[in-house]
């Protein structure tokens, strides 16, 4: 046994421990509690044409895996897309190259280890038809904010700013959020699902939450209404609860998201299927090597798909009033997740709620916080419209009593903006005609220290798809 291989067994033995650790202190703290969730179970009929849009290579077995053995086994045609090639992950890179210090090239094999892994994982449930994206793991997140367009494409962890796969869907396209939304939109309008599902939008890793908001955006661009189911993956350390290979257990909602306002659906699983899905979960031999045991307490009596309600808005009667202390008018979401920096810094930056509400003149975008607004914290208000004409992208930043449009992209529009309130609540408005007649947006909210840099992150919030009609 070489050194390098050597101190890598151990420093699994570390991880493996550590895990362990973890899944007492999750047993102890969440395992025992209750939760109430819908059981309703997913109507998956031979006539339906199931999507499933996972970020990286295992998320499609983690998830929905043995749904859609399932729907493969009553008839129905399962497509997987697979955005990124799971190609950032460091100690994986290193347990495969034996290397302390990786080259790009190290991640590069580590992407074409895993496009295997999930071809054998999937064939194993029965789903033949996948697409692999090729886009670079880790950074569909600033695709979707920073990099949008193609003459500024990301720079990956495998050293390229285009598709290196010979074998992806996208060989050779840039590693930008226009990129991937417009080869995201071919495969999802070709293939015409009418379910879907895809990432929670309160999942906690960032290359989730970006799919998540790519997928609403190809859905809304367009006009598709597919059956929409949320899977999740990542909530922390004690979630699946407890970490450990617990096929007798349930798969519950996790703690703080049990309360959302989504519905939790449990589809059910026997003996049988649980063994399938061990076996296809092995079959990721990358991951398992580093991550064995967390990434098997997903193989339970159970999947869980949460089921969010449509969104709609109308334009009001009357100018919107934002009183202090009252509640917010429009249509109003509340923020379920406290960001770890946020609360090192006392609940700075910390969003309760965000609403959104538009009159003849005006649209308004207001943000209540847990606590009075820092003059130092950034507040981005982000919204996408989707016209007749192409997508509106609007970026608002509030900073120090001003807040001013923000060119983004290339597609962004730049109106004069008004501060109407800077307290514990935060609204601007403007002109409504940067709406462009959209029939839908999106829209989130998001705080920083100092500034935009994702590493001073202090508050994220969901993106949600909103239906206007006037």
């Amino acid at each position: 046994m070489n050194k390098t291989r050597r101190i890598l067994i151990i420093a699994a033995a570390v991880v493996g421990i550590l895990l362990i650790a973890g899944g007492v202190l999750a047993k102890v703290l969440v395992y025992d509690r209750t939760v109430d969730a819908p059981t309703a179970a997913v109507a998956i009929s031979a006539d339906d044409r199931v999507m499933i849009i996972a970020p990286h290579p295992d998320d499609e077995t983690l998830g929905p895996g043995l749904l859609a053995k399932q729907a493969v086994k009553i008839g129905a045609k399962v497509k997987v897309v697979i955005v990124t090639e799971g190609d950032a992950g460091t100690n994986a890179a290193k347990a495969e190259s034996l290397k302390l210090n990786l080259s790009p090239a190290d991640y590069l094999e580590l992407g074409k280890t895993r496009h295997l892994e999930s071809l054998a994982a999937m064939k194993g449930l029965g789903v033949t038809d996948l697409v692999f994206m090729g886009f670079g793991d880790g950074s569909t997140n600033s695709l979707w904010r920073a990099n949008w367009d193609d003459n500024n494409p990301r720079l990956a962890m495998n050293g390229k700013t285009a598709v290196p796969y010979d074998f992806a869907y996208c060989f050779g396209e840039l590693y930008s959020g226009n990129s991937l939304a417009k080869n995201l939109s071919a495969v999802v309008t070709d293939f015409n699902p009418t379910v879907i599902f895809y990432p929670t939008p309160e999942d906690l890793h960032h290359d989730h939450w970006a799919v998540n908001a790519f997928t609403q955006y190809v859905l809304a661009e367009n006009n598709m209404k597919p059956r929409e189911y949320t899977y999740l993956v990542h909530r922390g350390i004690l979630w699946p609860s407890p970490p450990l290979y617990r096929p007798q257990n349930a798969l519950q909602p996790p703690s703080g998201l049990a309360e959302i306002d989504a519905s939790w659906i449990r589809y059910k699983v026997d003996e049988a299927a649980a063994a399938d899905k061990l076996t296809a979960v092995n079959k990721y031999r990358s991951q398992t090597r580093v991550n064995g045991v967390w990434l098997r307490s997903f193989i339970r009596t159970n999947e869980l798909f949460a089921l969010y309600p449509s969104q709609k808005t109308s334009q009001a009667s009357t100018v919107p009033s934002f009183e202090e202390g009252k509640k917010l008018p429009g249509l109003v979401i509340n923020d379920y997740e406290s960001f770890a920096l946020s609360q090192q810094l006392g609940g700075k930056g910390d969003i309760s709620r965000f609403a959104f509400a538009y009159d003849k003149d005006f649209a308004f975008v207001a943000v209540e916080f847990k606590k009075p607004q820092a003059a130092d914290v950034v507040t981005m208000m982000n919204m996408r419209f989707f016209t007749s004409l192409g997508v509106n992208r609007l970026d608002v930043k509030v900073l120090n009593g001003e807040a001013k449009a923000v060119k983004a992209a290339e597609n962004s529009v730049m109106p004069m903006v008004e501060l109407v309130k800077n307290t514990s609540v935060v609204v601007i408005k403007v002109p409504v005609a940067v709406m462009g007649g959209a029939k839908t947006m999106m829209l989130n909210v998001d705080t920083f220290r100092d500034n935009e840099s994702e590493d001073n992150w202090l508050d994220r919030t969901v993106w949600r798809r909103i239906e206007l009609s006037n």
